[in-house]
């Protein structure tokens, strides 16, 4: 005979909560960059960082500080148009059907997170969910029209 009470082992929820929360903003944070990308990456063309000329004194450094800023030009002069292609891939359907269904799991997580103590976080991850699918619905019906 066994005189001690099996205790119920607690389920710890935090994770659902963190997931949403870190979700919705990742989504939101990249909507807005596709944003600002849409309707200012023009103005980043033609930037480039001036060379250095006997800046350290020593001109084995000065052509290792010269080439290293030329490869950081050339990086940002080809990463700009694939930055923009990128970001404007955000404002199509399938993308917009990838964030609904993303925001659809990431509001099942915050169900699951309102059982943590973390409830706060699982009540705003399903508060920008709902604004993500609202949005991405609006998109979807503004490029149908």
């Amino acid at each position: 005979m066994d005189y001690y009470e099996e205790e119920k082992e607690v389920k710890n929820h935090e994770w659902a909560a963190t997931t949403s929360l870190s979700i919705s903003l990742v989504v939101i944070i990249g909507i807005l960059l596709a944003y600002l990308v849409k309707y200012f990456g023009h103005y980043l063309y033609g930037i480039s960082i001036p060379l250095e000329s006997g800046w350290a004194g020593n001109n084995i450094i000065d052509g290792m500080i010269n080439g290293l800023i030329q490869g950081m030009n050339s990086a940002m002069s080809a990463s700009g148009p694939v930055l923009e292609e990128f970001f404007r891939s955000f404002f199509t359907g399938k993308f917009a059907w990838f964030f609904i269904g993303l925001a659809i799991l990431n509001f099942v997580f915050s169900l699951i997170g309102l059982r943590s103590v973390k409830a706060k976080s699982a009540v705003l991850g399903m508060i920008f969910s709902t604004i993500i699918i609202g949005y991405n619905w609006w998109l979807i019906s503004q490029l149908a029209k």
